[in-house]
């Protein structure tokens, strides 16, 4: 995750510090912050920014702060990745479906995008939902429903 973090955020001193204070409070190893790290001086060097004083407080920040000191941690990274790259970070936190979809699942779907008043045809059984109650429509009885429009079904019966 920490991939996602845009080098942006490496280079500025108020932006690195809890980047890097994350990474050891997450368990990342020295090395792998300290190469984080050094994106910020091929950031400098290609924008035409001045270096700041990161690349000589690496080493020192790691090992004075203590991890029960570090208040920033995995949401901080989370931050900073979900900001620099939202795309990228949704698809490496998305949570797939549990399970495969059911017929609840579905029939849930259908009834969000259908609204409050829907029409369903099952082997020549017409069912509406209609006031918050599923009905079993006879063919033969009249039907008057306000907010239906049975034009869109008329050939089914």
């Amino acid at each position: 995750m920490v991939d996602l973090i845009d080098i942006r955020y490496c280079y500025a001193m108020k932006h690195w510090l809890p980047i890097f204070l994350a990474m050891k409070k997450c368990g990342f190893t020295e090395e792998f912050a300290m190469t984080w790290s050094a994106k910020a001086v091929d950031y400098a060097e290609e924008n035409g920014l001045k270096m700041n004083c990161i690349e000589s407080e690496t080493s020192t920040t790691w090992n004075h702060y203590v991890l029960e000191e570090i208040s920033s941690g995995e949401q901080t990274i989370r931050y900073y990745a979900r900001k620099s790259n939202p795309t990228e970070y949704y698809k490496m936190t998305a949570e797939p479906f549990p399970t495969d979809p059911t017929e609840r699942d579905f029939s849930e779907l259908f009834w969000e995008l259908a609204g409050d008043d829907c029409c369903i045809v099952s082997n020549n059984t017409m069912y509406l939902y209609y006031k918050n109650q599923w009905r079993i429509i006879d063919k033969k009885e009249p039907h008057y429903f306000a907010n239906y429009d049975w034009r869109y079904n008329q050939e089914s019966f």
